[in-house]
Formats: structure tokens, sequence, C-alpha cells
């Protein structure tokens, strides 16, 4: 799946912070598999995802697989667990191999100091992930297994670039994309179907093809 241009919270500094931040930075490259880091763990710097996927997992432990969320080029990783003193809330693990960018605390406290604007735009960044999450419980204690599945292709959407059709596709299996959102493959199966008989999807192996003009009507006449 193309990556989106989705502007991270550093792109959205002035000139001089970035240039600061960008030069106290450094790459890591995580191979496909390879952890970032575990639930729970102490935080001492934040990523920001430059190239490939990653999986935020429940936890790293037993056969507990659950996937939260994925996370793409352009979002950012561990500023919560960075500051809110509880450590990571999620196991990152790289879906693909991943490049990120990488920038310790104490880097940013210094930079901050110099560039207050550094600081809004990180409380920013945590406001956003925070309202999303509580926006994906809100809705999935109450959802249906079709409402969560349109949901998440809409979701995955954002983060793909339509060819001339409105297609886009996502590159994923249907037991990864069940696993996203508690669903079991069967009842995954089941509800994709249902949408290839509408047109708005198209199966293949381990692709999903979604027609965004479709699943746009769709998902406005479900609201109405």
């Amino acid at each position: 799946m193309a990556a989106s241009a989705k502007k991270s919270w550093i792109d959205s500094l002035p000139y001089e912070a970035q240039r600061d931040i960008l030069a106290a930075s450094e790459t890591q490259k995580f191979a496909e598999g390879e952890i970032v880091y575990t639930r729970g763990t102490k935080l001492f710097g934040a990523y920001t995802v430059l190239e490939g996927r990653l999986e935020a997992l429940r936890s790293a432990y037993s056969n507990d697989r659950f996937v939260l969320r994925m996370v793409y080029p352009g979002e950012s990783l561990g500023l919560v667990g960075l500051f809110g003193g509880d450590g990571a809330v999620n196991t990152i693990v790289a879906r693909e191999e991943v490049t990120l960018n990488y920038i310790s605390k104490s880097a940013l406290l210094e930079i901050g100091a110099v560039h207050p604007v550094v600081f809004e735009k990180i409380i920013e960044a945590i406001g956003e992930f925070v309202s999303r999450a509580l926006s994906w419980i809100d809705f999935s204690v109450s959802a249906t297994a079709a409402e969560k599945v349109l949901w998440n292709l809409a979701h995955l959407s954002q983060f793909a670039r339509p060819d001339p059709d409105g297609v886009i596709i996502i590159s994923m299996s249907q037991q990864e994309f069940g696993r996203m959102l508690g669903l079991s493959r069967q009842v995954v199966n089941a509800e994709l179907n249902k949408l290839v008989e509408q047109g708005v999807v198209g199966m293949a192996y381990g692709e999903i093809r979604v027609n965004t003009t479709k699943l746009h009507e769709l998902s406005e006449r479900r609201d109405k």
C-alpha cells in the first residue's frame, strides 16, 4: 500500500526548530518482525516513521498478537509513554523493514527550551493520539462487525493514494485485518464478501482492493 503524504509533528515546526531536531536525531532501521519496544518499557526517546509500516500490539507476550492499529510514515511513536511517566502504551513491531527517526528525551527538552513551540506541537500530537484512542474505544463498544469493517477500511484508506479509478490496495490478509478489529477471520470474510457484492472491495491473495468512491457513498448512506 502506498504511503500517504501525511506530515509528522516535526514537519509542522518552524525551520530553525526542525533543523535542531534533525541535527540531534539519528536514523534507526528495524527488520520485519523486529520489536521496536514493548508495552510498559521505559522510554528514553521518541520516534517518527520515515519508511515502512509497523503494528501497535496490545502485548508482545504469549500468543497475544491483537493489533490495535497500523502505524504509517509520518506518524510518531513513544511521545505518550515518553512524557506520560508509565512507559510505552503499546508494543511496536515492524510489519516490514522500516526506517525511523529517533531523538532522545534529553535532546527534546534542550531544544524545547530554545524553541517552546516544540512543546506545543508535542502536546498537539499527544492530544491527537489520545482523542483517536478514546474515539475508537467508544465506537468499538457498540459497533457491529459490519460497522467495524467499514471504519477500518476508511481508516486504512487514508494512508494510500487512489489510482485514477479511485481504487487503493491494502496489503493485508483477512486474518491480519480481523486482528485489528478483534474479529475472527470467518466474520471478516463474511462482511468483506458482502462488500464485494456491492462493488466496494475486491479480494486477492494478501490484499484488499478498495473502491474509495463506493466506500464513501456506502458510509454516507449508513450515516443517514
